[in-house]
């Protein structure tokens, strides 16, 4: 926002303070100035004339002699311009002048004929884009004065970066007060005086407001007999310096108003409104209007206008309608101050892709008090001085959604723990009055009851308070200090630290962790053939999902990861071994927020090991063991006091072969297995898919034992390998698990490496193979005993299992 210093002194007496001075402190209160100018700098030698004679240049046919008289002197000047004539006031840049384009002005022979300055254009003097011929100036304007002075261009501006949490600060007058406070100086308001006639304006206009329109208050005034003319040069001269294009009085007043007090306002010509009503509605669907930059609309019927009996005359808050403008045979003005939701006015904005200086303050938030009735009061008597304007008397207003003032608690004692820095209470409380809050001590000491006003929509919480009081001290005062730090030793978190453990074994082992959304879509739960009862298919759903795919809150891993599988099968990837640790959501009976455990997951696909020469044409794929080795070398490596179990149990999404569910003491902690054909077939997957997850969270802290050095046997081990015929029925696992428990402590291996199924058998009985490692701790064992304990071990089998030895 560009700020004009001078403008500025009008509220706040800052004539003792360079620019550059006023520019840091401006900044080191939290209002960035991101750049200084200074207007007519380098103009000291453009002064004030007057043309005494014009006549034709001797040799050439456009140009003109002149003599134009300044204080002391009389100077000839050769002049292009058609539109000078004797006794005209003009700007007149003296040899030795650089204007602001740039142009240096000397003594000079123009064909042929001595010139000694230069008649200035108001374009060559860098205050319009453009000019059509000499500037002329009023006729009482004193010889020889600096035309910058009377210009109102010796002002330097400031280029204001205002955030968005700050619109009072949208104004002259709301960054006036913010220097009223970090300055310690008073602030003047404009003053407003306004002779009313005895017309009442509600006899002239009905306002009407749509309930939960966004509307939240509308006033209106009359002015009435006015005549539209170009706005005085010194309103022209301080909307220029802004940026704003000065049109006529009546619109110039409003956008005037608009730069000084923040409130914008919208000036209707009041004989092109139909039925002498106004009213705050929702736009119809399919309705048309078109704006004041000429661009024809078609509205959705989300749009607020303000319309008339017939038709929408405005986009509330954005911009005014071109049926109703001001035009220069305009006599009577409706002039509108309203209140309208900022949420709307973003909305509207947004949709008829219109933006304005009005829509950007009413998105942030406008003072529906004191402001807006000033900016109504004062645009009334502005346009009742300069355009010779009756005011009609009293406001039409409709006001459904009063304003409710805030309180705030602040406690000076937080404040300065927060800040670091002392705050003395009288000057912390002077500031609070010169920024417009009004407090009231409390009981409790150093506490108190702050009057939010309503221009500062940005105050909801103490914090506010406490940023207030720091940008009026100013950032560059508070002290720097060093944190002091207790040097203790940080908490460890042994569930982390498991996770971390799994996540480096997994690695280890040659697979590579992937990390996803924490959403599924409901589409998965059919692909993995998931029956309508199944705890998976009640997941908790998105209020506001980014697509059907992400709809879902995750209660697994798998779908994720299968998703990665295909993905990079896609790409040309033989080989894809994937795991992932992370959060899953189980929705929680009678509770809002779910269970979060952490499962870990890993997937399985392609080539058992990467690409070796030894391998072929054809390397070997990725089964169901491979898996089954991962898990237990995991869980070899894991803290985990009690072993890993595979329970065969078919799940939907598993191979009916290749199925299990994990347990520990009888407890399920997850699943394994290989995925289904029809679900494989369905994400045509080009290989199978060895899959697995486990709940990290379910390895109760009782499961989880302390390292420990095991002593190793100095006396030698006896290896003796057994077949068994069994029922095909029995597992392995079983059998493994009674031999090592038969084996009285002298059994230190048992493994498995050997299943036939085949010629030589009993029908229904399959044949495994063991290898037995026999081993002391105290002494050398001999074959006798070695036999015995084989012998107790196979008669045992046979009790058990109906096993006997091949």
């Amino acid at each position: 926002m560009r700020v004009s210093i001078a403008w500025l002194s009008e509220f706040v007496d800052m004539r003792d303070i360079e620019p550059r001075i006023l520019a840091e402190r401006l900044t080191l209160s939290g209002l960035e100035v991101s750049a200084v100018e200074s207007r007519g700098q380098g103009m000291e030698k453009i002064v004030v004339g007057r043309i005494q004679n014009v006549a034709r240049h001797p040799n050439a046919d456009k140009l003109s002699l002149t003599q134009v008289e300044i204080p002391g002197e009389t100077l000839q000047i050769v002049c292009g311009a058609k539109n000078i004539a004797p006794g005209d006031i003009v700007p007149v840049a003296l040899p030795g002048t650089t204007l602001p384009g740039g142009l240096q002005i000397n003594r000079a022979k123009i064909r042929g004929v001595e010139s000694n300055g230069m008649i200035c254009s108001e374009s060559e003097l860098g205050i319009a884009p453009s000019s059509e011929g000499i500037m002329h100036l009023p006729a009482d304007s004193q010889l020889g004065s600096p035309v910058s002075q009377l210009l109102g261009l010796n002002d330097t501006l400031l280029e204001v970066d205002v955030t968005p949490n700050r619109p009072d600060c949208l104004s002259h007058l709301g960054i006036a007060r913010h220097l009223s406070a970090v300055l310690d100086r008073p602030l003047t308001l404009p003053s407003v005086s306004l002779a009313e006639s005895a017309v009442p304006t509600v006899s002239r206009i009905k306002v009407e407001v749509e309930p939960q329109s966004g509307c939240r208050r509308y006033c209106a005034r009359m002015i009435t007999n006015v005549t539209v003319s170009p706005s005085p040069r010194w309103m022209q001269q301080r909307l220029e310096a802004v940026g704003v294009r000065p049109i006529n009085n009546i619109v110039d007043i409003t956008n005037y108003l608009l730069m000084e007090i923040g409130h914008p306002l919208h000036a209707f010509d009041y004989d092109r409104l139909s039925g002498g009503v106004i009213r705050a509605r929702k736009a119809a669907a399919g309705e048309k209007i078109t704006t004041l930059d000429g661009q024809a609309r078609t509205l959705t019927g989300a749009e607020l206008v303000i319309a008339d009996a017939k038709q929408a005359v405005a986009l509330a808050g954005v911009m005014g309608g071109k049926d109703t403008e001001v035009q220069e045979h305009t006599k009577n003005i409706l002039l509108e101050a309203a209140w309208f939701d900022p949420k709307v006015v973003r909305r509207m904005s947004r949709l008829t892709n219109c933006k304005s200086e009005s829509s950007y303050r009413f998105e942030r938030g406008t003072d529906p008090e004191l402001g807006l009735l000033l900016a109504l009061d004062r645009a009334a008597q502005l346009i009742a001085e300069l355009a010779g304007g009756e005011i009609l008397k009293g406001v039409a207003e409709l006001y459904p959604e009063k304003y409710t003032p805030r309180m705030v608690t602040l406690r000076l004692d937080r404040a300065e723990k927060v800040l670091g820095a002392s705050l003395p209470a009288s000057p912390s409380l002077k500031a609070l009055s010169r920024l417009g809050f009004l407090t009231e001590s409390t009981p409790q000491a150093h506490t108190y009851r702050v009057h939010v006003p309503s221009f500062r929509s940005d105050i909801s919480f103490e914090e506010d308070m406490i940023e207030d009081l720091a940008e009026v001290m100013g950032y560059d005062q508070i002290p720097i200090r060093q944190p002091r730090v207790p040097l203790v030793s940080p908490e460890q978190d042994s569930r982390r630290q498991f996770r971390q453990q799994c996540r480096r074994l997994l690695v280890g082992s040659g697979l590579t962790e992937v990390i996803n959304y924490s959403f599924c879509g409901a589409a998965s739960w059919s692909a993995l053939r998931l029956p309508p009862e199944h705890p998976w298919r009640a997941s908790l759903a998105l209020q506001n999902p980014l697509s059907e795919d992400a709809a879902l809150l995750r209660p697994a891993l798998l779908p994720g990861l299968i998703n990665n599988i295909i993905y990079n099968q896609r790409r040309g990837q033989d080989r894809i071994w994937l795991f992932e640790c992370g959060a899953v959501f189980v929705p929680a009976p009678g509770q809002t927020l779910p269970f979060e455990p952490v499962h870990v997951g890993i997937a399985l696909a392609g080539a058992k090991h990467p690409r070796h020469w030894q391998d072929g044409p054809t390397p070997p794929e990725t089964g169901f063991y491979d898996l089954k080795g991962v898990l237990e070398g995991l869980w070899e490596h894991l803290p985990i006091a009690l072993p890993l179990e595979f329970i065969p149990d078919p799940l939907p999404f598993l191979h009916p072969n290749a199925s299990f569910h994990l347990q520990i003491s009888e407890k399920e902690i997850g699943w394994a297995g290989t995925l289904h054909p029809e679900c494989q077939e369905h994400f045509k997957s080009k290989h199978p898919l060895l899959i697995a997850e486990l709940d990290l969270e379910a390895l109760s802290d009782r499961w989880i034992r302390v390292p420990s050095m095991s002593p190793f046997s100095r006396y030698p081990s006896v290896v003796r390998d057994i077949a068994l015929s069994v029922p095909a029925d029995t597992l392995a696992g079983d059998v493994r698990r009674s031999i090592e428990e038969l084996g009285q402590g002298l059994v230190q291996r048992v493994l498995p490496f050997d299943l036939y199924q085949g010629e030589g058998l009993k029908t229904g009985n399959k044949s495994l193979a063991f290898s037995l490692t026999f081993q002391a701790f105290d002494r050398t064992l001999q074959d006798e005993e070695v036999n015995s304990l084989q012998a107790r071990i196979l008669q045992r089998l046979q009790e058990r299992f109906g096993a006997s030895q091949r």
